[in-house]
């Protein structure tokens, strides 16, 4: 996302990136701008799920939307254009609208919500339940000490003693039409082992608030859950009422106007239609139909959390115009620079000392600001976020730090003195083929509140071509008569005369990119075999949505499980491209973890019928190594012009996966030609336990 959303002192969204070092640096070589990241934070996410995030029409008004290491759904409209979606598997409807999308793998599309370039991580939050503050260990609750509020009551819940926190059993707050109930909660902190709100009834807060819930959480239709509006002014923000779910489920039914900060990493949290939420909501699963969401920051803020929170100044330079953030205070920063021939001055001022990066984000080592030489000085995403103002800088990001990418020569070649990189103004660079020499003379003088120090230096660099004794001494390309030389500049040149098309060109080096058929991965990337692009590549147009319309899985012995898929492999387009009795077809399930099932059916194994294409191991027995014990594989082609399939196993060779998301491919692999003529059919689908004892079903 692109400017401020919201409130003109609150940064939030996509665009709201780590903080940037503004740093004036001369150097002959500039920086390339670096793909744009997704934000690692919690802070600028107003859902934020574990697994997966189903999204039916829905109105988003300011935060991202993100899945830590799963998918991110849409159907119907999705009008979220301030917001960035994040996901490694995303399907979009047409009709979603977003800022930006990062996604590793895209079923379907949206003009209105264009793809970003570069990789999303896995997982996108390293530890989602510190990054939303979830206690460890978890308070407990009293079960001798329910809580009830009647129909028509209107109760005020104490406190502990002397302030400390409330500690009860289940709460209920009754509704419905004998009158519905009121709770209303002092500023402090409450423990309940469940808390269910009956239809119309309220949980009313009057002050900041955290609330810890052991168990489930369940609201019923038209609850009005947040701040005490009789209050006016005075009423806290949503921001400032905390819950705190450690249950399996966080139910919020149609019709409610819920407020608050929400963080429950192990719950399925489901919202219905007609639902207005406030505030930032994190779980495992999130569902959510037809409602409006709109983000607001947690108070109190987190400094370094790249959000600006009330109390706070700043979360980056950028955000004190002429100054410098430090600590999220701006403090004023005179800058001036005279540039002669051969000299120039500086006087800054130099954030605050440390000694590690605790010392700089109030003890939140995962804040903006890290601890570099000794001072505070903000983090970064990306190398761009490391020379703003300085078009040529010489700063690239390293591991979350600004700092030059190299020091020496053997900096850019794995400590091999004799590669042809060379290390020029803190950057690595190719050595030329000739010899030059390069003298600077810099006067530089700057003042801070810690030191003054005046210095002149003169430096001479020369640059040329080092030798090789073997390939190890060359960062890109191969010795060849003793200099390091590229081989290719990019997949095509390692391919001609490569007839499956499976060399790509790594550092320079035509190297074995994937095979198609052997169910490994063979260029690390992980991905196997038609999940690789280099396999079968939507860009190509080979690339088909598949649309899965029911899976089973039911284990029956170790590494033995009933297995049933089938839906469409796709609409139009797949039929006039495949023939399964010329093919070898591969049938791959993935889930995070990695590979469930790779099956092959080698070409002449399938039999043409009247209703398609069969394959069938009473009549063509494979080895398990290739077949994977499947029972039969069937492929038809409709009159329109659809393709459907069906996989079935009574003793497949596999270990039913945990419940989540699985990826399903088919690919069609001819025996000889270039990979480029394969074709396949991709899905993504959500699994959920059965009701027996290692099943797993979709839907």
């Amino acid at each position: 996302m692109s400017g401020e959303k919201g409130n003109s002192n609150i940064r939030v969204g996509g665009g709201l990136r780590l903080a940037r070092l503004v740093l004036l640096a001369a150097t002959v070589f500039p920086v390339a701008t670096a793909v744009a990241q997704p934000s690692t934070h919690l802070a600028p996410y107003v859902l934020f799920a574990q697994d997966s995030i189903r999204i039916r029409s829905a109105l988003i008004k300011d935060g991202d939307v993100g899945v830590n290491d799963g998918l991110l759904y849409t159907r119907g409209a999705v009008a979220a254009s301030q917001s960035d979606f994040v996901g490694g598997a995303t399907h979009l409807d047409s009709t979603t609208d977003c800022e930006d999308l990062f996604t590793n793998v895209l079923v379907g599309g949206a003009s209105r919500c264009p793809q970003a370039s570069g990789s999303v991580p896995r997982p996108v939050v390293a530890n989602v339940p510190q990054g939303c503050s979830f206690p460890s260990p978890f308070p407990a609750c009293d079960p001798s000490r329910p809580v009830l509020v009647d129909h028509n009551q209107t109760i005020d819940l104490p406190l502990g003693p002397s302030g400390t926190p409330g500690i009860y059993g289940d709460l209920v707050v009754q509704g419905g039409g004998s009158g519905p109930a009121v709770l209303k909660l002092a500023p402090g902190e409450y423990h309940f082992c469940s808390v269910r709100v009956g239809r119309n009834g309220s949980v009313l807060f009057r002050g900041p608030t955290t609330v810890d819930v052991t168990g489930q959480v369940r609201m019923s239709n038209a609850t009005d859950i947040g701040p005490d509006s009789s209050l006016g002014a005075a009423a806290p923000p949503p921001g400032a009422i905390k819950w705190y779910v450690q249950g399996t489920q966080v139910r919020y039914s149609r019709k409610g106007n819920i407020g608050g900060y929400v963080c429950a990493p192990t719950a399925r949290m489901s919202i219905g239609s007609s639902v207005v939420l406030k505030g930032q909501y994190v779980a495992r699963s999130i569902r959510l139909k037809r409602s409006t969401v709109t983000y607001t920051v947690p108070i109190p803020g987190v400094c370094g959390d790249t959000v600006v929170s009330p109390g706070e100044q700043c979360e980056r330079n950028a955000d004190c115009g002429a100054g410098i953030c430090v600590d999220c205070s701006c403090q004023s920063a005179t800058t001036t620079t005279t540039t002669t021939a051969s000299s120039s001055t500086t006087t800054t001022t130099v954030p605050p000392e440390c000694d590690d990066d605790a010392d700089c984000n109030h003890g939140s080592v995962d804040g903006a600001f890290v601890c570099e030489d000794g001072h505070c000085v903000p983090a970064c995403d990306e190398d761009s976020d490391c020379i703003q103002g300085s078009p040529q800088g010489a700063f690239v990001c390293d591991d979350g730090h600004c700092v030059p990418p190299c020091d020496a020569d053997s900096d850019c070649n794995q400590d091999s003195t004799s590669g042809a990189f060379v290390c020029v103004d803190g950057h690595c660079v190719p050595g030329g083929s000739s010899t030059t020499s390069t003298t600077t003379t810099t006067t530089s003088t700057s003042t801070s509140s810690h030191s003054s120090t005046t210095s002149t230096n003169t430096t001479t660099t020369s640059t040329s071509l080092a030798g090789c004794r073997s390939d190890d001494d060359c960062p890109v390309g191969r010795c060849v008569d003793g200099v390091c030389t590229p081989e290719c500049e990019d997949n095509a040149d390692c391919n001609v005369g490569s007839p499956t098309g499976a060399l790509v060109c790594v550092d320079g080096r035509c190297q074995g990119g994937e095979v198609c058929d052997d169910c490994t991965d063979n260029d690390g990337d992980g991905l196997v075999d038609f999940e690789d692009p280099d396999c079968c590549s939507q860009a190509a147009g080979v690339r088909f949505e598949m649309q899965p319309k029911k899976g089973r899985f039911r284990q029956v012995a170790p590494q033995v499980a009933r297995l049933l898929l089938k839906g469409a492999l796709a609409r139009s387009g797949l039929g006039t491209m495949i023939d399964p009795p010329s093919q070898q077809i591969s049938v791959q399930i993935r889930n995070q973890s990695g590979e469930v099932l790779c099956a092959r059916i080698p070409a002449g194994k399938f039999r043409k019928t009247k209703k398609g294409f069969r394959y069938a191991r009473k009549k063509s027995p494979l080895p398990v190594e290739l077949g994977r014990n499947l029972d039969g594989v069937r492929v038809k082609v409709s009159k329109n012009g659809q393709v459907r399939f069906r996989v079935k196993g009574r003793k497949a060779q596999l270990t039913t996966p945990a419940e989540g998301t699985l990826e399903v491919t088919v690919g069609f692999l001819k025996s000889t030609g270039r990979a480029s003529q394969n074709v396949c059919s991709h899905g993504v689908r959500l699994f959920r336990g059965g009701k027996k004892s290692g099943a797993l079903r979709f839907p």
